[in-house]
């Protein structure tokens, strides 16, 4: 919270110190450290912000969770760490998984909420990614009053 009260003061060096001594200090695989990460690498870089080569660390990880499937949250997060570092393979497989975790809908709690919101919040995450903006737009509307049901706080969806 002290990065992201940095950002909104525009103290740049402060949050890349933030992030890489305490947010990725441990540089952990938990997805909560991975969606604190992802999040402010994300902040920095839709503030027009160059976070350097930190993504590659995010996505050496996610890389090897394409196929956790435990929370969308999680998902999500795992995706955008993909996205950001470059990924292609694997946000193509990753996604492959979203949409059959989608399909099967009916099966947990957790493939329903994949089916809606998630599907939807991924397509229009790998959309930005590919700077499709359009279609990134219209898959995060989708998802967007749903969101709850993917997990996490308030203020992180």
């Amino acid at each position: 919270h002290k990065a992201l009260m940095h950002l909104d003061q525009n103290e740049i060096e402060a949050v890349f110190h933030l992030y890489d001594t305490e947010v990725r200090k441990d540089r952990t695989d938990d997805f909560r450290d991975i969606s604190n990460g992802t999040a402010m690498l994300m902040r920095l870089e839709l503030e027009g912000h160059d976070v350097g080569d930190r993504w590659e660390e995010m996505a050496d990880i996610c890389e090897a969770r394409t196929e956790d499937a435990c929370l969308i949250f999680a998902d999500l997060h795992y995706l955008l760490a993909l996205i950001g570092g470059g990924r292609k393979s694997a946000i193509r497989r990753m996604m492959t998984r979203l949409h059959a975790d989608a399909k099967r809908g009916g099966e947990s709690e957790m493939m329903r909420r994949m089916a809606n919101p998630g599907l939807s919040a991924a397509s229009g995450l790998e959309a930005f990614g590919e700077g499709d903006y359009k279609t990134a737009f219209l898959n995060l509307k989708q998802a967007r009053h749903s969101m709850q049901l993917a997990g996490g706080s308030h203020a992180q969806r």
